[in-house]
């Protein structure tokens, strides 16, 4: 199985369960949506962010 593969399957769920946890928090329905977004459209990088905030 190619490395590059198993990354992809990796960053999906990864992004799968992040946005598992957005959808169950008790932010405001805004914030959820803007999470979700932004883990969609940068993957790696939303998670991150997310966590960095979610933190605070």
């Amino acid at each position: 199985m190619d490395i590059s593969l198993l990354l992809i399957i990796l960053v999906c769920a990864l992004d799968v369960a992040v946005l598992h946890n957005v959808i169950r928090s008790k932010s405001t329905l805004g914030n959820r949506i803007l999470y979700s977004l932004i883990i969609l459209l940068i993957p790696v990088v939303g998670v991150s962010i997310y966590y960095l905030i979610k933190k605070k």
